[in-house]
């Protein structure tokens, strides 16, 4: 199987939401895909964080990793 590693862009929203639902809802907290999507997208928006997804071949989202920037001594 092969994993493509591809940064999200405002298409990817969707279907990172609901990767991100799905993690929520593991750690207790209540399913909400408008939440998730509207989250993820403000970040992106502004540019306030950066988000890596996998997909398979057939252009499944497998898993994603979302990273804060900042500035570090």
């Amino acid at each position: 199987m092969n994993i493509i590693i591809k940064q999200a862009e405002n298409s990817d929203i969707t279907e990172i939401a609901r990767l991100f639902d799905a993690y929520r809802v593991f750690y207790k907290q209540k399913s909400d895909l408008k939440l998730a999507v509207d989250f993820l997208s403000e970040r992106i928006k502004n540019a306030e964080s950066i988000i890596y997804y996998a997909t398979n071949s057939k252009g499944e989202y497998l898993g994603f990793t979302q990273l804060y920037p900042s500035f570090s001594s």
